[in-house]
């Protein structure tokens, strides 16, 4: 028989799972700078883009 070689998608995903299995401090902190970098995406876009400003030009039609 001739075998097929694994492909690269799970060939990575084999090394990530292994290092997470055996690293999972790391992993807790990545996950937690991740939620951490979200929370500051949001915050940032609320705070300098406008969008939690009134809209003036839908009260001033009334």
């Amino acid at each position: 028989m001739i075998r097929k070689p694994a492909r690269p998608i799970a060939q990575a995903r084999q090394v990530i799972e292994g290092f997470a299995q055996t690293h999972p401090l790391i992993v807790a902190i990545g996950a937690g700078a991740f939620v951490a970098a979200g929370t500051l995406l949001i915050v940032w876009l609320l705070v300098f883009s406008g969008l939690n400003a009134p809209v003036q030009f839908v009260y001033d039609n009334f």
